[in-house]
Formats: structure tokens, C-alpha cells, sequence
């Protein structure tokens, strides 16, 4: 996913331009289903990547300073998806395939970024290193 924002104060005397939200952000997301060998056989991996530009900080919607601004954000992402058919006997596998043991990590390196931002008084940080465990199932 891309997404270009241009913005333009037309209220303001001069019709200023300035990148008051990233002007660029790009995400991906992959996932792949590995095979080959029994222990990682239908083991879903993916990877993720969240990249927002450089975005200035404002006080009340207007432009107050060069050096008050955002830096880039380059944020990556893991998971991965085990069916409950691995944990369990072969007797059980007809209902333990439409389950699966999820494992993440968001953020992995750790980035510091700010998320979004209404002032330079009000931002919002971007969330740390997280680690997700889930049950996702079908029925």
C-alpha cells in the first residue's frame, strides 16, 4: 500500500505548502507457507514493513519552524502462524487444522517514531517493541 498526501494552507496569505502529515507512507506485508520438511511443514511466516516520511509538527494547523519536525519512520514486523496440529495427536487433527498458535513482534528494532501528531505539544508516540501470542481459529 502507498499513499501520496499533498497539502496546501489555502487560508494562509502566501497559499503555503508544507508536509504537515508524511507526504509519503508505504506498508507491505508477506506472508509464506513453508514446506519441505515435517517439523515446519504448514508454518506460516511473515514479514512486515511500515515507512512514513518526514512530516513537520504544527501549532494549530499552521507551520512554526524548520526544526521542529518528525523524522522518518522505518518500522518492521514479524509473525508467524503454527497449526495446533503439531502439538497434537494425529486422532485430533480433524478439528486442530482450523486452529493455529500465532507468535509476533511488532516494531522488532525498536524504532522511536511518532505516530501522528495534532500540535507540537500533542503527539503521540509510536508503540515499542511488542510481542503478540494468539489462538486464531475457524469454525
Amino acid at each position: 500500500m502507498y499513499a501520496f498526501t499533498y497539502y496546501e494552507d489555502c487560508e494562509a496569505e502566501t497559499h503555503s505548502t508544507f508536509e504537515r502529515t508524511p507526504r509519503h507512507a508505504f506498508t507491505l506485508n508477506t506472508s509464506y507457507r513453508l514446506h519441505g520438511f515435517d517439523l515446519v511443514e504448514d508454518v506460516v511466516v511473515g514479514l512486515g514493513y511500515r515507512f512514513k516520511s518526514k512530516s513537520y509538527a504544527t501549532m494549530r494547523g499552521q507551520y512554526v519552524d524548520e526544526n521542529l519536525y518528525f523524522d522518518p519512520s522505518h518500522v518492521f514486523d514479524v509473525n508467524m502462524a503454527i497449526p495446533f496440529a503439531k502439538f497434537l495427536p494425529a486422532s485430533q487433527a480433524d478439528w486442530s487444522d482450523k486452529f493455529f498458535l500465532t507468535l509476533g513482534v511488532r516494531n522488532l528494532f525498536g524504532e522511536k517514531y511518532f505516530e501522528t501528531s495534532r500540535h507540537y505539544y500533542e503527539c503521540f508516540v509510536g508503540e515499542p517493541r511488542m510481542f503478540d501470542v494468539g489462538i486464531r481459529g475457524s469454525f
